[in-house]
C-alpha cells in the first residue's frame, strides 16, 4: 500500500527494500512473483532476477537515480536505473554509494580475502576486506561533497587503513569515523592505535582523544578547526596542531 493505494501484489516483499527517495517523490521496493524478483520504482517493475540483495535499492542524493545488487545465474550484478551491468563477483557486491551529484557510483565487490572498491566501473587495489561502520553493515566508502574525491576504509590482515583518492594512508588498529571537509579539500578520521584513540587530519596526527566505550565518535571538520565530540566531552582543536606524521 502507498498513500492508501495498492501498488502491487506479490508472493513476497524483500526485507528492508521499501524506501522513499530523498525528495519524497519516488518510492521503491523489491517484490517476488513465483521464482522471480523485481525492483519496483513508482509502480513500474524492472527486469527479473533470481534474487535482490538484502538491503535493496538506494536512491542518489538528487533522487534522479537508483541502484541495487541483484543475482542472476549465480553472478552478482549491479543494476543502475534498471540497466544491468556486467557481473562483478561470484559471491558478493555491497555498500552501494552514490556521489552527492548523483553522477558517480561506488561499491565494494569480492569474495573471501579478495575485495576491491569499484568506482565508475574501475576496480581499485585488492584488500582482505572493506571496512564498515561500527555496529552496521554499511561500508565506510565516502565521496567528497563536490563528488570529485573518494575515500574508504580497507582491511589488511588484522589492521585497517584509509585510502584517499587511491592512495593508502597509515595502517591502524581500527577506523571509527571518516569525513571530508565541506570544501572537499581535507580528510579526517578517528582511529585506534597502540591502545590510544587519535584523530588524523590530512595524513597528520593530532592530539589523542578518548571515547572509552563510545565508538560512535562524532567529528566535525571546518576550514581551520576540527571539533571532536567524545568522552569526557567535546573539544575544538586548531588545525595547525596537526604538524607531525603519525608514528604508526
Amino acid at each position: 500500500m502507498e498513500d492508501g493505494r495498492e501498488v502491487g501484489v506479490y508472493d513476497d516483499v524483500g526485507n528492508g527494500t521499501l524506501i522513499f527517495s530523498p525528495d519524497s517523490r519516488h518510492s521503491c521496493h523489491a517484490g517476488k512473483i513465483g521464482k522471480e524478483w523485481f525492483v519496483v520504482v513508482d509502480g513500474v517493475k524492472g527486469p527479473a532476477f533470481d534474487a535482490i540483495s538484502v538491503g535493496g535499492p538506494v536512491f542518489s542524493p538528487d533522487s534522479r537515480h537508483w541502484a541495487y545488487v541483484a543475482k542472476q545465474q549465480g553472478k552478482m550484478v549491479i543494476v543502475k536505473d534498471e540497466v544491468s551491468r556486467r557481473p562483478v563477483s561470484d559471491l558478493a557486491a555491497t555498500a552501494l554509494v552514490f556521489s552527492p551529484d548523483g553522477r558517480r557510483l561506488a561499491y565494494s565487490a569480492g569474495e573471501a580475502d579478495d575485495w576491491r572498491v569499484v568506482v565508475d566501473e574501475k576496480k581499485g587495489r585488492r584488500y582482505d576486506g572493506i571496512g564498515s561502520e561500527p555496529g552496521t553493515h554499511r561500508g565506510l566508502i565516502l565521496f567528497s561533497p563536490d563528488s570529485r574525491r573518494l575515500a574508504y576504509v580497507a582491511i589488511r590482515g588484522n589492521r585497517q587503513l584509509v585510502v584517499v583518492d587511491g592512495k593508502e594512508e597509515y595502517e591502524v588498529d581500527g577506523v571509527f569515523r571518516l569525513i571530508f571537509s565541506p570544501d572537499s579539500r581535507r580528510v579526517a578520521y578517528a582511529c585506534g592505535r597502540r591502545g590510544k584513540d587519535v584523530v588524523i587530519l590530512d595524513g597528520k596526527e593530532g592530539a589523542d582523544v578518548r571515547w572509552d566505550w563510545q565508538p560512535y565518535v562524532a567529528i566535525q571538520l571546518g576550514e581551520q578547526t576540527l571539533r571532536v565530540c567524545s568522552n569526557p566531552g567535546p573539544r575544538t582543536i586548531r588545525g595547525d596542531r596537526w604538524n607531525k606524521k603519525p608514528s604508526i
